[in-house]
C-alpha cells in the first residue's frame, strides 16, 4: 500500500498537480512538492518494515493516521473518508495489535 501510495502521487502530480494539505487547496509547484514528499515518506516507511527497524509499525500506523485525517478535512458536500488510507490505517493498526501481544508474550 505503501507503493501504491508513491505511484499515485507521483501520477497526481505529473498529470494534474493539485492536492489537499488538512484544509487547504494546493495547486502548481507546491501541490507537487506535497505529493512528492508523503510519497517519499511512504517510500522510506516502506523500506523500515523490510529492514525491521524498531519503530516501523508505530511510523506505518502515524503516516496512515496523517493522510487518513488529511483526507477527512477535505471540504467536500457528502462525506467520504478514503477506503485507501481507511484500509491502510486498519491493517498499521492491527499490525501495532499484533506485535504488541508478541512482546507480551516473550
Amino acid at each position: 500500500m505503501l507503493a501504491l501510495n508513491f505511484i499515485f502521487s507521483l501520477l497526481i502530480a505529473s498529470v494534474n498537480p493539485e492536492a489537499w494539505f488538512f484544509e487547504h487547496k494546493l495547486g502548481g509547484t507546491e501541490a507537487t512538492c506535497w505529493l512528492i514528499t508523503n510519497g517519499f515518506a511512504g517510500v522510506i516507511i516502506a523500506f523500515s518494515l523490510i529492514r525491521g527497524w524498531k519503530y516501523d509499525l508505530l511510523a506505518t500506523f502515524l503516516f496512515f493516521s496523517m493522510d487518513f485525517v488529511d483526507t477527512l478535512l477535505i471540504p467536500v458536500k457528502f462525506f467520504l473518508p478514503s477506503p485507501f488510507f481507511s484500509i491502510g490505517l486498519i491493517i498499521s493498526f492491527l499490525g501495532l495489535v499484533m506485535k504488541s501481544l508478541e512482546g507480551e508474550r516473550k
